[in-house]
């Protein structure tokens, strides 16, 4: 009788499950996008937080913590998040983008050039693939501030 007794609480959950976890990830996220459309990025930046280490494998997350991080003018923070994403995701376009921008506004011009090339050849449909080079680049100041 012992032994049935703990083969049933063997089995019986002792936490939530992966998919709640995930769940509840999302819902953070979610959380903190509504934070990021009505400017409050502080909070916006805690939800995306607690989304990461509640899951993190979703580039999305990442690269919405970055957008927060770079609203606030943090962007050693918001650099090293972008490659975050891109680490998960290295075929995301936009996270390639933001990246070239902030490298750009750190005068690290030639990782910036090479962000944007990534860019380009991942958004081959952007009118913005017009700029080949890192002088057309620098005299781009509407697109890349």
């Amino acid at each position: 009788m012992i032994l049935l007794l703990g083969m049933f609480f063997t089995a019986q959950s002792c936490g939530p499950t992966l998919e709640e976890i995930k769940i509840s990830a999302l819902d953070h996220f979610k959380r903190g996008n509504d934070f990021q459309q009505s400017y409050n990025y502080k909070a916006a930046i805690q939800e995306y937080k607690t989304a990461i280490a509640l899951d993190s494998e979703q580039s999305y997350f990442f690269y919405n913590l970055a957008l927060a991080y770079e609203t606030l003018m943090l962007h050693d923070k918001a650099l090293e998040t972008y490659r975050m994403a891109i680490e998960l995701q290295p075929d995301f376009a936009e996270a390639w983008y933001n990246l070239s921008l902030i490298l750009y506004k750190k005068n690290d011009t030639e990782n910036a050039f090479v962000a944007y090339e990534k860019y380009l050849k991942l958004n081959k449909d952007t009118e913005i693939k017009r700029l080949r080079s890192k002088d057309e680049i620098k005299n781009a100041p509407n697109i890349i501030k």
